[in-house]
């Protein structure tokens, strides 16, 4: 038996866009395609899970619906060096949320875990 563990997948359109080319979690239309990924990786035995992510202060704003970006607090990324934003408490609530939905969806699909990535 094996498992695979997936690229980072997004779970927020508005502050969580790291690379515009990632699976993108935030609505129900992901779910067909991760069933049928689940299907192909199952009848060999293989567990699948995928990578929650949100980037936080490594987001690059040209990416995102609202900048600059967010993370926990005000400390820049060593790698860009640009402005951070510390979240608010009700867009930390607001995350999680969307954390939450983005791994019911991941459940539904048939795929059999995730976990959170932070950068």
């Amino acid at each position: 038996m094996g498992a695979i563990i997936t690229e980072l997948m997004q779970v927020d359109p508005d502050t969580g866009v790291m690379n515009r080319n990632q699976v993108r979690l935030w609505d129900d239309s992901c779910v067909p395609q991760l069933e049928k990924l689940a299907r192909r990786i199952h009848p060999y035995g293989c567990k699948i899970f995928v990578q929650l992510q949100h980037p936080g202060n490594v987001a690059k704003p040209q990416n995102l619906r609202v900048t600059p970006p967010v993370s926990a607090s005000d400390v820049s990324n060593l790698i860009y060096q640009q402005p951070i934003r510390p979240m608010t408490v009700e867009e930390i609530h607001t995350l999680t949320d969307r954390f939450a939905q983005a791994a019911l969806r991941v459940k539904q699909a048939g795929i059999d875990g995730g976990g959170l990535t932070k950068l």
